[in-house]
């Protein structure tokens, strides 16, 4: 969100955006000025279940919906820090899903 509220100071500084989180204000952003998403990534614990899963979610304000979603379970919370083994399938399967949107 901070790299979006800076290019956007930097396109227009009296811009009429009033807040970046706000589903209503990114589709009136994404009008205003070019089409982007929004990619979150993030680890939780699953209570019930005690594994934790790391994730990625692509966001289009234009749409106002989640385009992409997809998650990992791992079962200890120090294979999420920087794993190679957790976050490649992620990004690679990412990857495939944009170049299927070609």
């Amino acid at each position: 969100y901070s790299q979006l509220e800076s290019k956007i100071k930097e396109l227009d500084p009296s811009n009429e955006i009033t807040s970046h989180r706000d589903k209503l204000q990114l589709n009136l952003a994404a009008k205003l000025y070019k089409p982007f998403v929004i990619m979150h990534a993030q680890t939780t614990q699953q209570d019930e279940n005690y594994y934790w899963f790391a994730g990625i979610s692509i966001y289009d304000p234009l749409r106002a919906e989640t385009i992409f979603q997809n998650k990992l379970f791992v079962k200890y919370k120090s294979s999420l820090d920087n794993s190679y083994y957790t976050w490649s399938p992620l990004y690679n399967n990412f990857l495939n899903y944009l170049r299927k949107q070609r």
